[in-house]
């Protein structure tokens, strides 16, 4: 991405990288004359003549491969203009077309703006609706004996005129939702100015683009799979041998599936955030090929190896469930494989464009070579004509209009799940005025009824139409309330802070959380008590502020958060655990307080530091251990008359099953599923996923069955969580 770096690191990964000798000149190819049925019966000849003289240098085993200034051939295509649909129409790029300019300008085209002379919204959107069904792209490329040309990079005026009519949708507004990969018009931006990275979601949704056309699936080296940045960051982390692996066993089984059945598997690669490359696992030679635009500049490629092993760790979880697969993939220990970088030379110039090479080398490479050829003028254009491309394609279930093809019920309805809103408009009033939504609260799609019975799509549609409201009256509606044994109130807005990744865990939402822990009537039924306490502890204690500033704590308040939670029948005095979360600076700790061993479990999600020399892991919470001690001796003394133990001289136990994670915005999340899951001897496997552990949370905050505010949420928002399981 930058004209010149190097990654220097002082950790030195072994691994084999080979830079093979010899050049493939991307250069004089003769293609074949063909021919290509028009949809309509129509066809245009058209004769090209390109004399792009762009060399690559790419490396190659066996010989010199040319792809580039193309012999001028005569071709039988299909007719793209309007007049084809009545016409057979002689086309040349040279005469017809005239000199093309080398770089569009979107900002200064003087393309007609046909909206502004249409009197209603309906003809408004009619006319787009005709613009993006005559509007055509070459890209992806549609077949393999087909040639990508410059021209098919380049913004059409139709395509500029979809795009500044994409520019004036509101900023939070979602306009393309391709295969679960979605952008709303803000992250579009990066695809509307020179001087911007491409996100990994505007990537990945052109690569599902890419997967979309059968025949890039099968080229020259084989069988391809093609993965998309998501998936790609998750393997790089799980290359971390510290990381637990997610136990969703099953959707990591098809992901082992699919890449075991292919020949060739490409993975998105990103250095920090700030340098994307393209590296293809190939079976059939155990090899791994590098394609950087950046040529050879980069040597450090431990991001690559460090995914390798968590496609290891991946193979491995999945063969413990079932047989796999091996008549692709001879040697399953992909990180053992050689490294070559097959890209020899620079071919970006700029600083931004990584990306947007790296899904051009996945839609080219054969597995020996690019089939087409690209520099970076066409680079520079394609972001420009990326959001048309993104927006008409057919898998976008978010354009402003429906597909030709759009299925209706027997009813006359659509059977779409969604509805599609273009712009925010006031949703029909619901006879009972608590249940309906208000106009402008958010710009994103509510199903029009909910079908689904697919729990990852139902919170995605609640957790994206909460991030989109904006509305500060709205955001301060108390969506959440309970009364019982003290009131805790949820307001939208710290709901919707539940999903911001940069915001630690609220205390109220954790109150909440234990509350409904502590009164699920399943608790009946465990023959062990336990008691569950909250954050009351923390606040009552004062724990963190200074001695000489902080009152002695009420003895009698904190004996009361040793009674048994309302509707719940127990004596602390019987209960076999006592759970205590702790809460400083927002980090968050579980101690559990084994009353029959008399021990002290210690869990918590961050890891020891590295710098901590204590004897006993557990002396890195002396402190806590100290504070927690003596006020639970008080209070204990108070509720429990018989009570003459002292817990600072229990024994202490970290444990190293606990979950761990750098993140310490995670640890309240994680804390309220160890509570959640404790079943007095160890936890279960846990997802340290942020975006999972964040979301099954808010789900499961509204799920509360004894919401006193119920009526706040909309009738909408109710019959999604009553489809989630």
């Amino acid at each position: 991405m930058f004209d010149t770096f190097n990654l220097m690191g002082t950790d030195q990964i072994t691994m084999d990288i080979v830079v093979e000798e010899g050049n493939t000149d991307v250069g004089n190819t003769v293609e074949p004359s063909y021919e290509v049925v028009a949809r309509s019966g129509c066809s245009a000849q058209l004769s090209t003549n390109d004399t792009n003289e762009h060399e690559l240098d790419i490396e190659s085993e066996d010989s010199k491969v040319s792809v580039g200034n193309a012999a001028k051939q005569s071709h039988d295509v299909v007719g793209v203009g309007i007049d084809c649909i009545f016409n057979h129409v002689k086309v040349s790029t040279e005469a017809d077309l005239g000199t093309q300019p080398d770089v569009i300008h979107l900002t200064s085209l003087d393309v007609p703006n046909e909206s502004s002379q249409i009197s209603s919204e309906q003809n408004k959107q009619d006319a787009l609706d005709t613009l993006i069904r005559i509007s055509q792209h070459k890209k992806p490329k549609k077949l393999n004996v087909a040639r990508v040309v410059s021209e098919d990079y380049k913004c059409t005026p139709e395509d500029v005129q979809l795009i500044e009519y994409i520019k004036t949708l509101p900023g939070k507004q979602v306009v393309v939702d391709i295969d679960s990969a979605w952008l709303n018009r803000n992250d579009m931006e990066c695809l509307f100015h020179g001087d911007i990275q491409v996100s990994g979601e505007a990537l990945s949704a052109y690569i599902h683009c890419i997967r979309d056309e059968e025949h890039l699936l099968h080229r020259e080296g084989g069988k391809v799979f093609l993965e998309n940045t998501f998936i790609s960051s998750l393997l790089k982390r799980d290359g971390d041998p510290k990381m637990l692996l997610n136990c969703k066993e099953d959707t990591i089984e098809k992901r082992v599936d699919d890449y075991l059945q292919s020949d060739m598997v490409f993975i998105p690669m990103n250095i920090e955030n700030f340098h994307w490359y393209l590296a293809v696992l190939n079976a059939k030679k155990n090899e791994v090929h590098v394609l950087d635009s950046m040529g050879q500049q980069i040597t450090d490629r431990r991001d690559l190896y460090t995914t390798l092993k968590g496609i290891e760790r991946q193979i491995k979880l999945a063969a413990e469930h079932k047989e796999l697969y091996q008549g692709k993939w001879s040697n399953l220990d992909v990180a053992s494989w050689p490294v070559i970088e097959k890209i020899t030379t620079q071919m970006q110039t700029d600083g931004v464009s990584c990306g947007l090479w790296m899904i051009n080398y996945m839609e080219y490479w054969t597995g020996s070579s690019l089939s087409d050829n690209v520099t970076q003028d066409d680079i520079t254009m394609f972001r420009f004509k990326l959001p048309a491309i993104l927006w008409d394609s057919r898998l976008n279930t978010k354009k402003g209009h429906q597909n030709l093809d759009h299925n209706v019920d027997e009813d006359g309805e659509s059977s779409s799940d969604v509805q599609i809103i273009d712009t925010p408009c006031e949703l029909s009033k619901s006879s009972n005025t608590s249940h309906q939504i208000e106009p402008y609260i958010s710009p994103y799609v509510l199903p029009a009824k909910v079908t689904s019975t697919n729990t990852q799509e139902l919170m995605f549609v609640l957790c994206t139409y909460i991030m989109g409201i904006d509305n500060a009256k709205y955001l301060k509606k108390h969506w959440i309330q309970s009364t019982k044994p003290y009131p805790i109130s949820l307001s939208l807005q710290k709901l919707k802070d539940i999903l911001d990744v940069n915001k630690p865990m609220d205390t109220d939402c954790f109150n909440m959380a234990v509350r409904m822990i502590a009164c699920n009537d399943a608790l009946f039924l465990l023959e062990d008590k336990y008691h569950y306490m909250d954050l009351q502890f923390c606040s009552i204690t004062k724990f963190g502020r200074d001695p000489r500033l902080r009152a002695k704590p009420d003895i009698n308040m904190l004996a009361k958060l040793l009674e048994c939670w309302p509707d719940m029948e127990y004596d602390v005095s019987d209960c076999k655990q006592i759970l205590l979360p702790f809460s400083f600076m927002g980090h968050f700790t579980l101690y559990v307080l084994n009353m029959d061993t008399r021990s002290i479990y210690i869990m918590d999600s961050m890891p020891i530091p590295s710098w901590f020399k204590g004897d006993h892991p557990s002396m890195h919470y002396i402190h806590n251990i100290h504070y927690i001690a003596n006020n639970m001796n008080a209070a204990m003394e108070l509720a429990n008359p018989t009570w003459k133990d002292d817990i600072y001289m229990w024994r202490r136990i970290v444990p190293t099953w606990v979950p761990r994670t750098l993140n310490w915005d995670l640890s309240g999340f994680l804390v309220i599923n160890f509570m959640h899951d404790w079943n007095g001897i160890r936890l279960p496997c846990i997802c340290t996923n942020g975006n999972d552990l964040r979301t099954k949370f808010l789900v499961e905050l509204l799920k509360y069955k004894d919401n006193e505010s119920k009526d706040n949420i909309p009738e909408e928002i109710q019959e999604i969580i009553r489809h989630i399981r």
